[in-house]
């Protein structure tokens, strides 16, 4: 029985001996229950790709944190049935605000020893491949596609930079079941079949109790995957008080920002007062490159820190295939861990958009961040409008300070980058 191919009701039926419908203060299009299956108890959530592409918006993320808080409490493993193309851009504002917060309750269970294991049937687009990489392990098949960027989106991206497009083919290979297994230890490549998902999900269950079960970050891996040497994967560009037009000496106070060829600054100016300052700017895309030396850069900030600043003029996560190669999801996913061990270590972590922000980059860091401010010009979007237009969307991209202030996705908006610096 080819298990992609079945609705999610037969999916679940196969693969559980009992469900039980839990009661959640959304009514969404997930399916959440508690389930049994190789007698062990389990939280599951199950996306319905015939439903509005299995996407996320705000009652479908209100149910994923009723599932996750069920888990905890009850210290059950979490089942994620995905089958989904991620956020769902036109509830706008709204699907901003509902991710940040749901992710931020599965990282920080994740902190907290929750376990969490995923079964990709055949869509893990955006949004939904972070909770993928947030998994200690994923069960794909050769019909399974795992990506931040749709195939359609990454050989765009190819054409826009003058590249030889790769094949659908190809493209299609390298986001497959059996290409990220290549990549990374956390997926599992099974048959496509009801009986294996079931048989492997059993397996993994009972390895759950193992404290070997629990895939931590691992920053050596992450690094080799893009050829990175110790420290910093770019080379200093400058030295100087400028690191971007709305963050130089004159305006907040900081001089000597060290800028990288990435895009990413810091400066360790006002360390001595224990301030921190980190930011992604004059970048219209981040790659994985650029992920990784913010998260390395946060993770060996001095122990003194204990405010630490990140400013972001970046419209999304890059959709090259270089990016999706190494698994863009997996570096997105371990940026947000980085920030929430630090503020559970007494850091504050107060992420200011300063012009342009959107997809995985402000999913990641608005999780992230104890505090989420933009200033009153910035411009934030669910996508970058030219992936939108690359799609075929019409969806105006841009959303209002005001609906983002209201809805949550930010936690307030500034007019004066200097009042960010006490």
């Amino acid at each position: 029985m080819i298990f992609s191919q079945l609705q999610l009701n037969r999916q679940l039926s196969e693969i559980f001996d009992e469900l039980t419908e839990l009661e959640t203060s959304s009514l969404g299009d997930l399916s959440v229950y508690q389930g049994e299956t190789s007698n062990v108890m389990v939280a599951v959530v199950g996306f319905d790709f015939s439903a509005s592409g299995g996407s996320v918006g705000p009652c479908e993320a209100e149910q994923i944190r009723t599932a996750i808080a069920f888990a905890k409490e009850k210290t059950l493993p979490l089942v994620f049935i995905l089958n989904t193309g991620g956020v769902r851009v036109t509830e706008g504002a709204e699907s901003l605000a509902a991710f940040r917060v749901m992710y931020r309750d599965l990282v920080d269970g994740k902190l907290d020893g929750l376990r969490v294991i995923s079964l990709v049937a055949q869509h893990c687009f955006g949004g939904a491949s972070m909770l993928a990489a947030v998994s200690d392990r994923v069960l794909v098949s050769s019909c399974s596609q795992v990506s931040m960027s749709g195939p359609k989106l990454i050989r765009a991206m190819s054409l826009h930079e003058d590249q030889q497009p790769p094949t659908y083919e190809d493209v299609r290979s390298l986001l497959g079941g059996h290409g990220r297994s290549l990549i990374s230890d956390r997926f599992q490549m099974i048959d496509d079949r009801a009986k294996a998902y079931k048989e492997h999900l059993g397996q993994l269950l009972l390895l759950s109790q193992s404290s070997d079960f629990r895939l931590e970050p691992n920053f050596a891996a992450l690094r080799r995957r893009i050829t990175k040497s110790d420290g910093m994967n770019s080379a200093p560009v400058n030295t100087q008080s400028v690191a971007h037009p709305l963050v130089d000496a004159s305006r907040i106070g900081v001089h000597d920002f060290q800028l990288w060829d990435s895009g990413l600054f810091s400066s360790n100016a006002l360390c001595n007062s224990g301030v921190g300052i980190y930011g992604i700017v004059n970048t219209r895309f981040a790659n994985a490159d650029i992920i990784f030396d913010l998260i390395n850069a946060i993770k060996n900030s001095p122990s003194y820190i204990s405010d630490i600043k990140i400013f972001i003029d970046c419209s999304s996560h890059s959709p090259s295939l270089s990016s999706e190669a190494v698994i863009m999801s997996e570096y997105l996913s371990t940026l947000t861990r980085c920030l929430r061990k630090k503020y559970r270590d007494g850091v504050e972590i107060h992420v200011v958009i300063i012009g342009s922000a959107g997809g995985g980059v402000f999913a990641a860091l608005s999780a992230g961040a104890s505090r989420l401010s933009a200033l009153s010009g910035a411009s934030i979007h669910v996508l970058p409008a030219a992936a939108l237009s690359t799609m075929g969307w019409s969806y105006n991209a841009s959303l209002k300070s005001s609906d983002l202030l209201h809805s949550g996705a930010v936690d307030d908006v500034i007019d004066d980058i200097s009042t960010v610096i006490g």
